[in-house]
């Protein structure tokens, strides 16, 4: 999938990817925001972007999706 294919993904998709280790929440949290970046020019939805905590958010949780201590769904 693309970059901007992964941001379309429910969460139940996204998790379930998440659980079976085709998919981080590191890239779905950087395609999140690829995708922000291609369409806010013209749509102006966001105000504030904490991209910094969340990237460093995404990082911990991909670290435990691979230790299997995924804290849930979200």
């Amino acid at each position: 999938m693309t970059e901007i294919d992964l941001a379309a993904l429910t969460i139940a998709e996204a998790s379930a990817r998440i659980d079976a280790g085709t998919l981080t929440p590191t890239a779905l949290t950087e395609a999140t925001f690829k995708r922000i970046d291609a369409l806010d020019p013209a749509v102006h939805a966001y105000v504030r972007l904490m991209r910094d905590s969340a990237i460093a958010e995404a990082a911990a949780a991909t670290e435990r999706a691979a230790a299997k201590q995924r804290r849930g769904p979200l």
